[in-house]
């Protein structure tokens, strides 16, 4: 058994300074930042940036493998990420960041130059997910070394360890485990010619099983849509999306093991994996026309257009799909959509809002037809669906959300324009949206349609009033003692929606309720008729 040696760990050290510089150094600068935070040293907002360091090491690491000979120089690039991370103007945020970690992780598996064919392509997927695993418990065992040995410091010796225990982590994390995967893989690409055996274990008997049982699910909720013709759950494309993704990892482990155990469900999963699309393009196509596109639809979208294309391969020439071809244009769609000005998922999504938001204030009547801004509406006395403003409302916060400078001196400020009561909407009554509606999205939505006389209740309740749902009764407590509890079904609170007695008053804005379920959520204020 090799035993542990400073001189080992030191010839290690050396290694990984002459092959890999970039690495270590990423590592090494996002420790210093690690550390530097925990001290004190920085404020929260340049903290905050360690987020980036998962997308800057494996820009490193990618690099590392696909920049050998005479394209070695180009290697010293990777560290551009690392710089503009680093930049005081750049902060992590959304769905850009999100995207950016699974840009990575893509390039990770597709940029050793040996795993071209589907075998190598999974050995190269597996054995890096193993690397990987155990240089974080690498990384977690030194964590916790540290963590005890200060802790027999500061017990033994009566001193203040909590300090100590807050750099601790840091080592582990930004520069032990990172470093020891690097140090763990082999920069020639050398693939083993086997699949680790419990590998194949878990595909055999728990990946491959589960996906053909959810398949079976998918098609039982598939075949009641379409029975009857009910539009598909908000959630069901991404449902569809992870499945598929799912199916495509078991697909590859696998094509990689000699034992064909399951050939008939692969065989024919271009084919299977049709109605399900149905079931995808259907439900994000119907939300896409009611809502306008958002940044989630156009990654659902790119989602559906690569799952339709393999579905379309494996239909026509089952053994001619790559899946490091699936995995690079994946990347560079990913890329185009995250980080191209103009067309990505953020732009297109922002100017579709933008245009589904002036479709609803033309409707309403309250866009000024020289400024574009909000005003007042000249239609007083109408009547409108709540749900048009609920569509409006939704349209401008995604819009004040993305940018918050455009959404004001574009439209108005956020504060004028949120609630019937807005300055723009005076004159209107909202009536309520068709039921039919609200069915589609298994939400009942209930509003207050009319001014509540307070004159009996003229104080507004303070914090020391609390508001609960106990087993479908509505419950009003003052310092955890119940003055007031109504069941939250009650006709007083559908039709009316207020409730009261000789001292308070319960005013409800506005009521959500999942269908089937006893709880829901509720905007309340109280009024009190005693200050």
């Amino acid at each position: 058994m090799a035993r542990f040696s400073f001189s080992r760990l030191y010839v290690v050290a050396r290694r990984l300074l002459r092959e890999s510089p970039v690495e270590t150094l990423v590592c090494i600068v996002f420790t210093v930042l690690a550390i530097a935070m925990a001290a004190d040293r920085l404020d929260t907002q340049i903290g905050c940036k360690l987020m980036y360091f998962p997308i800057c090491a494996s820009i490193a690491f990618a690099a590392g493998w696909a920049c050998q000979g005479k394209w070695r120089p180009f290697y010293w690039l990777a560290l551009v990420p690392t710089s503009l991370a680093l930049f005081p103007t750049t902060s992590p945020q959304g769905w850009p960041y999100g995207m950016g970690l699974l840009l990575c992780f893509i390039l990770i598996f597709v940029c050793k130059p040996s795993a071209r064919d589907n075998e190598s392509f999974a050995n190269n997927f597996v054995a890096t997910l193993v690397d990987a695993s155990l240089a974080t418990a690498v990384g977690a065992l030194l964590t916790l070394t540290l963590l005890a040995m200060c802790a027999g410091i500061g017990y033994l010796f009566d001193l203040e360890s909590y300090d100590i225990f807050n750099y601790c982590w840091q080592w582990g994390l930004f520069l032990v485990g990172p470093l020891s995967f690097c140090a763990m893989q082999n920069r020639r690409g050398n693939i083993t010619s086997t699949l680790p055996t419990f590998v194949g274990h878990l595909s055999r008997y728990i990946l491959i099983p589960a996906v053909i049982i959810y398949t079976v699910i998918l098609y039982i909720y598939a075949a009641k849509v379409f029975i009857t013709m009910d539009l598909p759950l908000d959630g069901v494309a991404g449902i569809v999306m992870a499945f598929y993704i799912a199916a495509l990892a078991a697909m590859l482990l696998h094509k990689a093991y000699p034992m064909k155990y399951y050939d008939w469900f692969f065989r024919w999963f271009g084919i299977i994996s049709l109605p399900l699309l149905v079931l995808f393009w259907w439900g994000l196509c119907y939300r896409i026309n009611a809502y306008s596109f958002t940044d989630s639809r156009i990654y659902l979208v790119l989602a559906g257009v690569l799952m339709s294309a393999c579905s379309l391969v494996l239909i026509i020439r089952h053994d001619k799909l790559s899946f490091r071809v699936i995995a690079i244009v994946s990347a560079i769609l990913i890329g185009a959509i995250t980080y191209i000005p103009g067309i990505n998922a953020e732009d297109i999504g922002l100017h579709s809002q933008m245009s589904r938001l002036e479709r609803y204030m033309d409707k309403l009547g309250v866009r000024d037809a020289k400024t574009g801004k909000f005003c007042k509406t000249t239609k007083a006395g109408s009547k409108f669906s709540q749900a048009d403003l609920d569509e409006l409302e939704a349209a401008y916060l995604y819009i004040w959300n993305i940018d918050e400078d455009l959404a004001k001196n574009k439209y108005c400020n956020r504060e004028e324009l949120m609630g019937t009561d807005s300055p723009y909407f005076e004159g209107i009554t909202f009536t309520q949206a068709p039921n039919k509606t609200k069915a589609k999205a298994r939400i009942e939505i209930v509003y207050r349609k009319k001014p509540v006389d307070t004159s009996r209740y003229p104080y507004l309740a303070g914090n020391d009033y609390s508001i609960e749902v106990e087993e479908n009764i509505l419950v009003v407590k003052h310092n955890e003692h119940i003055v007031l509890s109504e069941p939250s079904d009650s006709p007083s609170i559908a039709q009316s929606f207020t409730i009261s007695n000789d001292s308070i008053m319960v005013v409800v804005d506005s009521y959500d309720k999942m269908k089937g379920s006893v709880n829901g959520s509720y905007n309340c204020l109280v009024f009190t008729s005693r200050p």
